[in-house]
């Protein structure tokens, strides 16, 4: 929970080590109803090699 936002629209995200980020925008905080919003973060893995063109 977080207090003390002003109304308006935020963009939100979170992140953590071997997961992949989580973003959602336009979120909607009123002084009547606050704000919510569910974020999943979803495991990520890391891909590396090398990219060759056509002539390689």
């Amino acid at each position: 929970m977080i207090k003390g936002l002003l109304e308006g629209l935020y963009d939100v995200s979170a992140e953590a080590k071997g997961y992949v980020r989580a973003r959602q925008g336009d979120v909607a905080v009123t002084e009547e109803r606050g704000g919510e919003v569910e974020l999943r973060l979803e495991q990520g893995a890391l891909l590396s090699g090398t990219l060759l063109g056509p002539d390689s």
